[in-house]
């Protein structure tokens, strides 16, 4: 287990990784790692996205990006500045 926060961009076919879906996060746990994924309002909600991706079961590509990339993202979201889909 990585002791640092892991970021991955949530992409649809056709999606570009600087523009995703959906921002995924795994913070560091002593137990095991929390995986959430970004929510519109801005709030972090757990999700098995990842574990799946892990068993070849998500339908979705996942790709990890940096923190400064999620943060973006974050920013974006919260400004009203992500295209509607």
């Amino acid at each position: 287990m990585t002791p640092q926060t892991e970021y991955f961009a949530l992409l649809w076919d056709g999606d570009d990784i600087a523009h995703p879906r959906a921002v995924l996060r795994r913070r560091p746990a002593p137990e095991q790692p929390f995986e959430e994924i970004l929510r519109a309002d801005g709030t972090w909600e757990n999700t098995g996205i990842l574990a799946l991706v892990r068993l070849n079961m998500y339908e979705h590509d996942v790709q990890p990006i940096s923190a400064d990339a999620a943060l973006e993202f974050e920013r974006r979201l919260l400004s009203g500045g992500l295209g509607k889909d």
